[in-house]
């Protein structure tokens, strides 16, 4: 899982193509077609070809969403703990009050430079995963995400 070239902050999102546009292309090609030939032909059974890709579209995209907010949820776990053994005690306290997209954010930080950063997010109350990450000077890659 760590085929993955370095990452930074252009370049950590994470496609798996057969997944993002293979298995979405043939579902939406899927209903597409159902559509078009229930226009075509009006019938009980066009009809439930449709149906029957509309919920296939749904598992798809619960089926990713599930996937992330576990993983979002051990991120924020991880990502607590690590607060906690690298940033000085003061800023313990603060810890449990970031948001879990600030600590998803803060996960790329390297171990030298997070308690700084984490100190200054929680300092500024910066909200803005996107921002967080820009401000990030020494990337550590995560390549086992979902």
């Amino acid at each position: 899982m760590t085929d993955i070239p370095t990452q930074g902050f252009r370049s950590h999102a994470r496609y798996v193509p057969a997944f993002h546009f293979l298995g979405a292309g043939i579902l939406l090609l899927n209903f597409l077609w159902g559509g078009y030939r229930l226009t075509v032909e009006r019938s009980m059974d066009r009809l439930v070809q449709v149906v029957l890709a509309i919920g296939l579209g749904i598992i798809f995209y619960y089926a990713r969403t599930f996937a992330l907010v576990v993983q979002d949820r051990v991120i924020r776990l991880e990502e607590r703990i690590r607060l906690k053994a690298l940033c000085p005690e003061a800023q313990h306290a603060g810890i449990d009050r970031l948001s879990p997209s600030q600590l998803i954010a803060l996960r790329f930080a390297s171990d030298g430079e997070i308690p700084q950063l984490a100190g200054r997010v929680m300092a500024e109350n910066i909200r803005d995963r996107n921002q967080i990450k820009s401000m990030i000077q020494q990337w550590r890659d995560d390549g086992m995400r979902a």
